[in-house]
């Protein structure tokens, strides 16, 4: 109770001398959950100025966009030092595009790649998702190697790799993925067998149902190649 005000024994909170029940107030306290819970706040406030720097950047606001991204990669690049798994990600996506941490903001996928990788291993499903998509791209290599570390240039091997971590990670709930995996049974890239069509339009489905609306459109587009116009229709 407010210092100085009787509390009404009714429940509904304090009174003033003259019997009129004042407004509640909110009052703020340090968060609880020590280290962790600090880290999850950091890792929000870097959410929310990305976000301020997408919509600084939609409005062609450029120096604006330019330090709410910084802002956000200082809070990614916080919380990813102590272990979150997410903004190693989300560090990962800025620097893969080009919005910061990269001279004269150009992309570095190579970089991107090796955040993606670290929360990867350590069972993050947006890892597995991000890394694959850029070994199925071509721009980041598999740990395949010579003896003395250099890289190999192994697309085939690329492509296995990338299938396996969108299977690992769909197979953790993350829609964007099962999308991705169907792409590489609808090209017959990095999966046993090769190309399957049926598989892909289901993993299709599966994603589309998940959330990632255009799933449906790669869904549509494998029901024409096998000649089911009905499929093609109601998936578009």
């Amino acid at each position: 109770p407010a210092i100085g005000h009787p509390t009404d024994p009714s429940g509904g909170g304090t009174r003033t001398t003259n019997g009129d029940v004042p407004r509640r107030e909110i009052v703020l306290r340090p968060p609880r959950g020590g280290a962790n819970h600090a880290v999850d706040a950091t890792f929000a406030l870097g959410t929310q100025r990305e976000g301020e720097g997408r919509e600084a950047a939609r409005r062609g606001d450029v120096e604006a966009s330019t330090g709410k991204y910084a802002g956000a990669q200082r809070c990614y690049r916080i919380a990813a030092d102590a272990g979150h798994l997410i903004a190693k990600c989300r560090l990962g996506r800025m620097i893969e595009q080009g919005w910061v941490g990269a001279p004269d903001g150009v992309p570095d996928p190579v970089r991107a790649a090796a955040l993606y990788r670290e929360a990867a291993d350590e069972g993050c499903a947006e890892g597995e998702n991000n890394l694959g998509a850029l070994l199925y791209l071509g721009v980041a290599k598999s740990r395949t190697g010579d003896e003395d570390g250099s890289s190999v240039c192994d697309p085939d091997g690329d492509a296995a790799e990338a299938a396996a971590l969108f299977h690992r990670a769909r197979s953790r709930g993350h829609a964007p993925a099962c999308s991705n995996l169907a792409l590489c049974y609808e090209e017959g890239r990095g999966v046993a067998g090769g190309r399957d069509l049926e598989r892909a339009g289901a993993l299709y489905l599966e994603a589309a149902r998940a959330g990632v609306v255009d799933a449906y459109a790669g869904a549509g587009s494998v029901a024409m190649m096998r000649g089911d116009l009905r499929d093609a229709m109601a998936a578009f």
